[in-house]
């Protein structure tokens, strides 16, 4: 397909979709547009019906316009640059490997593509997150190079291209112990940090989003989804609000799921969730069969095991303890009680390294018990309703049985006196009695009478 092919596919899809019903359709007929092109204009339609946003979700990359498309660039120039191949997605629009080729110099790099289609409704935030990208200068950060528009009004920006794999994936290829592992995040969490400085948060920390290079330096991708934290905040805010659900639950925070407000500790949770799956070689919960509803009951209510009681045996009396502490700060559900900055996280995990004590002690028994009740209020005040019932039920039971035991020993203490007087009366009065002439029926008497 050409790129003149190309931009009147593009073209015709921009029209229609602002059309609905019979008018599209009349639309369509009126066209002219051949049988082929209007097969797959029609199915770039069905996708932005059922999901106005599919540019940025790669969920489903078998039913999204832009893998239907992905191939039309290939071989295409944008500004110096040749595109040779797809390689993904980002927050919105594709993402190519292309090169360099004019007479400067020759260059790989990666190449984002936001298509005309996209620009209506994207274009805004394909900008912020270009000028997110320009703001960062860090060596664990894949740089921006470039950017520019195309013949079709197409937006796209370049990057520094990286080689390399998903981050949990480089560690078990490579077969990283617990130190080199951590090692490993702290670079990552430097570069987060870098990012919190220049007022930005990423929002998407995932394995997928860091990739490490074949020199074991990990680079950080994918803004599409970040915010400015600055006076432009609110803006930043509107411009990515449409993407708040774009995210991966098993590592997105609580807040996310929710819908609340992001801040810097949302990249503390993505960042413990990170280091979680590193040590333990599992994510803190496996949502793959669950449902939305049961997913989101999980992510801000259930405390996932710590890592070393699901590490294999080789490592985790080495992620015992301290390590152990680090991640259960970093992924807590309320974001006031993780770390206050990713700087710190990354300081307590230098320390673990250095063999020098971490801040993050191990929750108490009162700590965890606060957290438990905040997070099941009713629940905690119903069973101490039945436990305060059973105090007070079981307390007048103890009291009655004492009453009656004191009037037990009451009516032995009686009955002893009794039985010590019928002995003194029936025995040695008796005897004395019987030396006494005619005292016969005075004997009977008296035995009847002490009997009774």
């Amino acid at each position: 397909m050409t790129r003149e092919e190309w931009a009147h596919i593009e073209a015709l899809f921009d029209e229609a979709r602002q059309r609905t019903g019979p008018d599209r359709q009349a639309w369509l007929d009126a066209s002219g547009a051949s049988p082929e092109t209007r097969q797959l204009v029609e199915q770039m339609l069905d996708s932005y019906d059922s999901d106005p946003g599919f540019l940025e979700d790669d969920s489903d990359p078998a039913g999204s316009v832009a893998n239907v498309v992905a191939d039309a660039l290939v071989g295409q120039r944008l500004g110096a640059y040749r595109i040779v191949r797809p390689i993904g997605r980002g927050g919105m629009g594709m993402v190519y490997e292309a090169v360099r080729d004019d007479d400067e110099f020759a260059r790989r790099v990666a190449i984002k593509v936001l298509p005309t289609w996209g620009a209506s409704t994207l274009a805004a935030r394909f900008r912020l997150e270009r000028r997110l990208l320009a703001s960062l200068d860090h060596p664990g950060i894949a740089r921006l190079i470039d950017s520019g528009s195309g013949p079709d009004h197409s937006l796209y920006f370049v990057m520094e291209f990286v080689d390399g794999d998903p981050i949990d994936e480089w560690a078990r290829a490579h077969h990283l112990d617990v130190d080199a592992r951590v090692a490993l995040l702290v670079r990552v969490a430097d570069a987060v940090a870098d990012a919190h400085r220049h007022l930005v948060v990423h929002r998407d920390i995932k394995p997928a989003n860091i990739l490490v290079q074949a020199d074991g330096q990990p680079k950080l991708l994918d803004f599409g989804i970040a915010t400015l934290l600055s006076e432009e905040g609110a803006e930043s805010a509107g411009l990515t609000r449409t993407a708040e659900r774009r995210f991966t639950p098993e590592f997105a925070s609580p807040e996310q799921i929710r819908g609340e407000p992001v801040t810097t500790a949302t990249d503390v949770y993505g960042l413990g969730a990170l280091l979680y799956l590193l040590l333990a070689g599992r994510r803190p919960h496996d949502l793959r069969s669950v449902s939305p509803l049961e997913a989101m009951r999980l992510v801000c209510d259930v405390d996932p095991p710590a890592p070393s009681a699901v590490a294999t045996a080789a490592d985790a009396p080495r992620i015992r303890g301290a390590l152990d502490a680090v991640v259960g700060k970093a992924l807590r559900k309320a974001p006031r009680e993780r770390y206050t900055t990713v700087a710190e996280l990354a300081a307590d995990l230098r320390a673990w390294q250095a063999g020098l004590p971490v801040t993050a002690a191990p929750d108490s028994l009162m700590q965890q018990a606060r957290r438990f009740v905040r997070r099941h209020t009713v629940g905690v005040a119903a069973s101490v309703a039945v436990a305060l019932a059973l105090v007070v039920g079981g307390g007048v039971a103890i009291w009655q049985a004492r009453v009656a035991e004191r009037e037990r020993a009451r009516a032995d203490a009686r009955f002893n006196d009794v039985r010590k007087l019928a002995n003194a009366v029936v025995g040695p009065l008796y005897d004395e009695i019987a030396k006494v002439p005619g005292s016969t029926e005075a004997r009977r008497a008296l035995v009847k009478e002490a009997l009774a």
